[in-house]
């Protein structure tokens, strides 16, 4: 069943004149988004499906997506693709129909010029870049360590009637001309997942995930790149860094933008790295260091969708199947540390915070005396003079003799680790030394 836009005012305006009070009596498709498996960022504002009288306004106009929905080759240089996408507005530009999703598409709807890039860097590896621009940028940032490209690498292109197949000794990748998807496929021909498609919910009214693309939010006024992979049955999905749920991700809303951690039993954390993992053999880097999130099988149960908030998409695809390959692709090209020294990997003892240079000896000693094993005893906040104001100075009361604890710990066999901070705090004669001699980073807007 389709229903026209013009009967949709119509029933609109004649239902909120018949029921103008109804509004607080019912619960509506808005608030709070928890209930409809949305979070707070802006791109789930006003988000959920279209169904009420009171919320399909302001839902219609809450933003402007740009969703890549077909694709025509506009150059081939060897193993790199380009590719002119129109990219549509799909809030809008939709039928309504009750049995099924149709975006339009046709010669009479507006679109807005993108290009689309794939490199194919090795038979396991392709990078892919998406902007709204005739060009697109270069946008090597500094997480790339080292060009991995294989310049003696040849690559297999065929087009057919409704699609671009690129193949290399270890996978297949299909570019779809229109409908855009990328369905990647080993040398077998088994599928290992499929990117950038439509939502995988056939009611028109909902948007439950964004094609690739871009999104123009109007509330608050910002631009984001977005992108969506499938997530098969039983599919898990590994990294993104330091966190402190399950191992694998999948169920699980992820923002990636660092913060004092102040515990270990929330998302908050030090350490986010745009990098997953998937049992299905394959990983993603994505290339970007602005705010990014990802909905795991959240959002929609069948699709990663994840954003970034730039007006770029660059993410490399590394196929192994093993994850120790997939790794191995991935810190060539981000760059490998170098191992830790053995010990590290031994115990620590800790606690919030050893304030006294008798202490920690009395802690090493009662530790032998015990026989408990332990390598590593960690200062942590509270060997300045004052605790959490770093300084990087013992604090001559507590600490008389630092270097002689240190000497009976390591005659005891431990390691000693100094809490420290990367930053400088207002209060400490450091500050001001720092400010007179302008050697401070600061941030961009300041």
């Amino acid at each position: 069943m389709e229903i026209s836009y013009g009967k949709l005012l119509w029933w609109i305006v004649k239902n909120r004149v018949r029921y103008p009070k109804f509004k607080k009596k019912c619960m509506y498709h808005s608030e709070p988004n928890l209930i409809y498996g949305l979070t707070d960022h802006p791109l789930d504002y006003n988000a959920t499906a279209v169904f009420d009288i009171f919320t399909i306004i302001r839902k219609f106009l809450a933003r402007k997506p740009i969703s890549i929905l077909k694709i025509k080759l506009k150059e081939k240089n060897r193993n790199s693709f380009i590719f002119q996408a129109k990219g549509y507005n799909i809030t809008q530009n939709r039928n309504l129909n009750i049995d099924y999703l149709e975006y339009l598409t046709d010669e009479k709807v507006k679109f807005t010029d993108c290009t689309l890039q794939i490199d194919v860097l090795t038979n396991t590896t392709y990078r892919l870049r998406l902007a709204m621009k005739d060009k697109i940028p270069l946008h090597n940032t500094p997480m790339l360590y080292a060009d991995i490209t294989d310049e003696s690498l040849t690559t297999k292109f065929e087009e057919l009637l409704d699609k671009y197949i690129i193949s290399t000794s270890a996978l297949q990748i299909h570019v779809f001309k229109e409908d855009f998807k990328i369905q990647i496929y080993d040398h077998n021909g088994h599928i290992i997942t499929e990117s950038g498609s439509k939502t995988h919910n056939e009611f028109a009214t909902a948007t439950d995930s964004f094609p690739l693309g871009f999104v123009k939010n109007r509330k608050p006024k910002r631009m984001y790149a977005v992108e969506n992979f499938n997530l098969f049955p039983n599919e898990a999905i590994f990294g993104l860094g330091e966190k402190y749920g399950a191992l694998n991700r999948v169920g699980q809303n992820i923002s990636l933008w660092h913060l004092e951690g102040t515990g270990n039993t929330t998302s908050r954390a030090y350490k986010h790295i745009p990098f997953y993992l998937s049992s299905r053999g394959y990983g993603v880097f994505f290339n970007d260091y602005n705010p990014m999130t990802f909905w795991i099988g959240t959002k929609e149960v069948s699709k990663l969708q994840m954003t970034v908030e730039n007006d770029i998409m660059d993410y490399f695809f590394f196929y192994g199947p093993t994850p120790k390959k997939i790794l191995k692709s991935y810190s060539a090209l981000t760059g490998r540390a170098s191992i830790p020294p053995r010990w590290s990997f031994g115990v620590w003892m800790s606690r919030l915070s050893y304030g006294s240079q008798k202490e920690v000896i009395d802690l090493a000693n009662k530790i032998r005396e015990e026989k408990y094993p332990c390598d590593i005893i960690h200062i942590d906040t509270n060997w300045f003079t004052h605790e959490w104001a770093c300084d990087w100075q013992f604090d001559k009361a507590r600490f008389p003799n630092a270097e002689l604890m240190f000497k009976t710990c390591s005659d005891l066999g431990f390691k000693i680790s100094l809490w420290q901070c990367p930053y400088v705090n207002d209060s400490l004669a450091l500050s001001k030394e720092g400010k007179k001699e302008n050697i401070f980073a600061k941030n961009r807007d300041i």
